[in-house]
């Protein structure tokens, strides 16, 4: 698949060596890279071609299909870039659905309050591992700390990642106050957290701060 075509949806591209279909939440190794469908909304899917070069090089093909929008990116020689990490991000502005290739650990946050879509990330194992023995920088889903404000007014800390999932931070709440996950409601930004999304999805990065109010019974 040299072109991209956006006339064909993902789910009719061919598979086979080095090709996918992904839907959100799903995970798949190709040609040496492990690829995440990290979130996406109901329906989303994409397709990942990963073709190795004959100059060494690695050319990555990645299709998505979310919101009725077809989407397309083609990314060279991915392994010499940001220590092999790549986010493909697709965000909604206005009615137009929008692509952005990011290269690097961390994904920066979503400029003007515009929503998240669809989030995946291919990373480099080889690229990775050899940064991992030389430098700690280079680690994949590194944890960082963020902050949530309990009903009474108490912040407590939290070690994450960008893919721990909303039910699991739930859950460590539970651990640590006893709170039962159907009595949580976590906002950041003004915005509900969905259980089955992860952190990465609402961009919750290094010293966020996220309030937990009550979930109020039979509404």
């Amino acid at each position: 698949m040299n072109g991209l075509d956006l006339s064909t949806p993902p789910r009719s591209l061919p598979g086979g060596n080095g090709r996918k279909l992904l839907t959100p939440g799903k995970r798949t190794t190709l040609s040496g890279f492990d690829v995440s469908f990290e979130d996406g909304t109901n329906g989303a899917e994409t397709h990942v071609e990963i073709n190795r070069l004959r100059n060494g090089q690695v050319q990555v093909t990645v299709h998505v299909f979310v919101d009725g929008d077809r989407l397309a990116a083609s990314i060279r020689n991915i392994h010499n870039a940001a220590t092999g990490v790549v986010w493909i991000r697709v965000t909604k502005r206005r009615s137009l659905s929008h692509m952005e290739v990011i290269m690097g650990n961390q994904i920066p946050p979503v400029q003007n309050g515009h929503g998240t879509r669809a989030l995946i990330k291919i990373i480099d194992t080889e690229s990775n591992k050899n940064d991992s023995e030389s430098d700690d920088e280079g680690m994949e889903d590194k944890d960082f700390q963020i902050f949530v404000k309990l009903f009474s007014g108490k912040s407590t800390t939290y070690d994450v990642n960008s893919g721990t999932s909303v039910k699991k931070l739930m859950l460590m709440i539970q651990k640590r106050h006893q709170i039962p996950p159907d009595q949580q409601r976590l906002l950041y930004g003004g915005q509900q957290l969905e259980e089955q999304r992860s952190l990465g999805f609402y961009n919750i990065g290094p010293e966020a701060t996220l309030n937990m109010v009550s979930r109020l019974r039979g509404g």
